[in-house]
């Protein structure tokens, strides 16, 4: 993951930078979950952000932010701040409550979420790496807390 991380922030380091903003991209998420990552920028401060990947938990999880930009940093840093939900459907060992659930049973986990992150752009706006945090409440099966986040690297079309 460092070794990654690293390379990721050489890279942009290394490109020119621009603030120039494309509509889609996909790519991937590495942290929880990880897996694959598309947003959709709406304009130049609002966007949607979708995941569905593996959770570290032993699980799929999937998930949709709405984004909203700010302009707290110059271009070619775009922070921003989120909502959303997640899904999620954990195996028998790492349910909330593995003792109510026989083997090879699932439970399904819905929540709401906040976030914070970072976007930079480069490669004239084809290439994101971006780095969020979340804050869920999950409301199905239980009220419970949930931390959520990681590095996305997606091309934008």
């Amino acid at each position: 993951m460092k070794k990654l991380l690293t390379l990721t922030l050489l890279l942009a380091l290394a490109l020119g930078a621009t603030a120039r903003v494309s509509t889609f991209g996909i790519g991937l998420i590495i942290g929880e979950p990880t897996g694959l990552s598309a947003k959709w920028n709406l304009d130049k401060t609002n966007a949607l952000a979708f995941h569905l990947a593996w959770s570290l938990r032993g699980g799929i999880a999937g998930g949709a932010d709405y984004l909203i930009h700010t302009g707290w940093l110059p271009a070619p840093w775009r922070p921003y701040l989120g909502f959303g939900g997640r899904i999620a459907i954990w195996d028998h060992d790492n349910a909330a409550k593995p003792d109510e659930l026989d083997e090879g049973e699932t439970e399904l986990h819905v929540s709401g979420r906040g976030l914070i992150g970072i976007e930079y752009l480069f490669l004239e706006g084809h290439l994101g790496v971006a780095l969020e945090v979340g804050l869920g409440l999950d409301f199905i099966p239980a009220v419970d807390f949930d931390v959520s986040g990681g590095l996305a690297l997606r091309y934008y079309f």
